[in-house]
């Protein structure tokens, strides 16, 4: 999701298309009820012109839409095809209150001083600059506005009891791809000093949290798609029928009953004075 052009491809990240935008639908779910908690400590209300960077199909869009009914939203990415999936998810729940805008993240061409919150939700491990990301959404967000990211680190993201085999060494094969990319897997630690070297006061750090016990197995199986691995594939890190070979061992793995998942993301949000 989002701008400039860095590690994320919609239309590569999965088998196909369509499988991405579904994961992408399930990844926002997952932990909805944490990150909005972590977002309204950092400032985000009911009524506020709201900037959300790497918009995506707009399924972030539609839980803040659907949460703060008086909010406007300016929905910014660089990949104009997925305003048609969001326009299409929107429909009848407040997409006039939502305005698109084509353009990178470093470079929105929106007024200074415009938005009283802003946020990027897991784009900012996928930018290779992400310094100068911040530094527009510096420029902005209006006086006594507050920006926050949510964004992830490996190292510190998921927790799997009993642990999945193999899971460590295709982390880091995936984490060294995106790398390759410009992308940043461990973005989580550097946040706060991003945010603070654009000029973000009062920086904090928050965490937003899902786990299995809470939600059940189902929602992390199909957040954890195989599929995810098909950029390997292409790129040759990983063969076909490595990859089958993983998807029939998943199916067992998933079905086990004490199976225990959490997902963990870094909230980082700042004011502009």
């Amino acid at each position: 999701m989002g701008s400039p052009p860095g590690s994320y491809d919609v239309a590569r990240a999965n088998r196909d298309r369509a499988s991405e935008v579904e994961r992408l639908g399930l990844q926002a779910a997952i932990a909805w009820k944490a990150e909005k908690r972590a977002m309204e400590a950092a400032g985000l209300s009911d009524g506020q012109e709201v900037v959300e960077l790497g918009s995506g199909p707009g399924f972030v869009t539609g839980q803040i839409l659907e949460a703060f009914p008086r909010a406007r939203i300016t929905a910014l990415d660089r990949d104009a095809s997925l305003f048609t999936d969001a326009q299409a998810h929107l429909a009848g729940r407040g997409l006039e209150r939502v305005t698109f805008v084509h353009g990178s993240a470093d470079a929105t061409g929106l007024p200074s001083d415009r938005f009283d919150f802003g946020f990027a939700r897991l784009l900012f491990q996928h930018l290779p600059d992400p310094d100068a990301v911040a530094r527009e959404a510096f420029r902005i967000i209006k006086p006594g506005g507050a920006f926050a990211i949510i964004d992830a680190d490996d190292d510190l993201l998921t927790i799997f009891d009993p642990p999945i085999p193999g899971f460590a060494e295709l982390a880091k094969k995936i984490a060294a791809l995106q790398a390759k990319a410009g992308g940043n897997r461990r973005i989580g630690r550097r946040l706060w000093r991003i945010l603070s070297r654009a000029g973000f006061t009062d920086v904090t750090v928050a965490t937003a949290v899902a786990h299995s016990d809470e939600l059940g197995t189902e929602p992390f199986r199909r957040q954890f798609d195989i599929g995810m691995l098909t950029p390997l594939v292409r790129a040759g890190v990983m063969t076909a029928e490595e990859m089958s070979a993983l998807e029939a061992a998943a199916a067992g793995y998933w079905a086990n009953p004490d199976l225990f998942v959490l997902l963990n993301y870094f909230v980082v949000s700042g004011r502009k004075r």
